[in-house]
């Protein structure tokens, strides 16, 4: 029965080993999707600065032309404006993009956690069969132990008892010869 026992606790050990490999390989993935998700962020948080810096230009543009320092002709002022509002938009979108972007990152960062989690709890598993396996060596090895024991105490006593049974063999045979 400890033997089918073992059996039962080595297949349970490889397939946890499987399942181990298997998550980790899942961790190295997200990480890389994670690094990629970053990567893209930081490109992102990049265009939207550059699109504020066009924003602010336009802005300092029209601001100027407001000013009453030059003439100012209205056909230019309202391409101007038209067009700070076109980059207005454009940022806009690409300040949901990044928002989206940054959402992405999150649920990445959850998915590691879970993996994460899934992979602790995983060890500890392989702990626990790892010294149940060592508790039943150990416990085979003692029941190997205590036969061999008894063994060599029953041949101990056999042979005291042979050596008993010569000796008053011998007196008798002793005896009777006289």
């Amino acid at each position: 029965m400890k033997d089918a026992l073992m059996r039962s606790y080595g297949v349970v050990m490889r397939r946890l080993e499987r399942v181990d490999r298997k998550l980790r390989e899942t961790l190295a993935a997200q990480r890389a999707c994670e690094g990629d998700a970053q990567q893209q962020v930081c490109n992102q948080q990049d265009n939207v600065a550059r699109a504020n810096d066009e924003l602010a230009r336009h802005e300092v543009r029209i601001e100027g032309m407001m000013n009453g320092q030059r003439a100012l002709r209205i056909d230019e002022l309202l391409g101007w404006q038209e067009q700070r509002a076109r980059t207005a938009s454009e940022r806009d979108a690409l300040l949901l993009t990044l928002a989206q972007l940054r959402d992405t990152l999150a649920q990445i960062g959850e998915q590691i956690a879970q993996t994460r989690s899934a992979i602790l709890r995983n060890d500890a598993r392989i702990d626990l069969c790892k010294k149940r396996v060592t508790a039943l060596r150990a416990q085979a090895q003692n029941r190997a132990d205590d036969a061999q024991d008894e063994e060599s105490e029953e041949g101990a006593v056999a042979r005291r008892l042979a050596s008993l049974r010569d000796a008053r063999s011998a007196a008798a045979a002793a005896g009777a010869g006289r």
